[in-house]
């Protein structure tokens, strides 16, 4: 049975999917399969602290309140929801400010 599980919000493609094939898995033709969220960036290729692939997901999904929220995905962990305003919670902003920063203090320790 083939699903349609995101919508590329750029170009308004649908991706399909077997349903019977597990969420973060490979599909028979070794194509990378998605969280099943509504949607979805294409997977970035990652690798954990011990060499293992994982991927890093975006995208959005609905929260309990029914509202859109910016979605993001470690491998087959949870999925953590951002806020693009300002308060209290984790923010888009401030993850995109934190990342940058990290990247400027590796670069400085003679990290990769």
């Amino acid at each position: 049975m083939t699903d349609v599980d995101t919508v590329d919000v750029n170009t308004d493609h649908t991706r399909t999917h077997d349903a019977s094939v597990a969420v973060g898995t490979t599909d028979q033709l070794g194509a990378s399969m998605t969280r099943g969220w509504p949607y979805e960036r294409k997977p970035i290729k990652a690798v954990d602290p011990i060499g293992r692939d994982v991927e890093v997901n975006v995208g959005f999904v609905h929260d309990n309140d029914g509202k859109l929220r910016l979605a993001l995905g470690i491998g087959d962990g949870p999925t953590a929801l951002l806020s693009v305003g300002f308060g209290l919670r984790a923010t888009a902003i401030e993850l995109m400010s934190q990342l940058h920063y990290a990247i400027g203090d590796l670069l400085k320790r003679g990290g990769s």
